[in-house]
């Protein structure tokens, strides 16, 4: 999982201490010293995490290679898949 770690981080953000690392195999996060993969069960992005963002919301955007997720209030939902011609 963590192969392709050096390829985006946010640390301490969304108003604590994890550290978001999007990966070229998905989302990692470290939370109070634990190592934690977002699976797929989890509603996590499945593919190349291109770019994280972190909004004046604090809500974590996860643009992949399978399109657009956003992370709020606990839960990872698909905003735009990437086959979309929109």
């Amino acid at each position: 999982m963590l192969a392709g770690a050096q390829h985006n981080t946010l640390d301490g953000q969304l108003g604590g201490s994890t550290t978001w690392i999007g990966t070229l195999n998905g989302l990692a996060r470290i939370q109070d010293g634990s190592l934690s993969v977002v699976s797929a069960s989890d509603g996590g992005p499945m593919g190349s995490v291109r770019s994280l963002h972190e909004d004046a919301s604090g809500r974590l955007w996860i643009a992949t290679s399978r399109g657009l997720k956003v992370f709020r209030n606990g839960q990872i939902e698909l905003v735009r898949d990437a086959g979309l011609d929109q």
